[in-house]
């Protein structure tokens, strides 16, 4: 699944991302590609990390870290 996709899952529909993000579901529309540099990171905190900016944006913010050694 796309990060697009996932966070459309996430909210629930593009209108209701364009809500939150406070543009137009056109504009949404518009991300399927590319979601723009300038809006990762309030996504990101928009939907709690559900979304990561390097699942966004992995040409800007590289790959997600690996996850922390398990505690022993």
């Amino acid at each position: 699944m796309s990060p697009f996709d996932l966070l459309i899952r996430h909210f629930g529909s593009q209108r209701q991302l364009a809500v939150a993000v406070g543009v137009t579901p056109q504009s949404v529309t518009a991300w399927r590609r590319h979601i723009p540099a300038a809006r990762v990171l309030e996504i990101e905190r928009l939907c709690d990390g559900a979304v990561s900016r390097h699942q966004m944006r992995p040409d800007i913010f590289g790959a997600p870290p690996p996850p922390p050694p398990n505690a022993a």
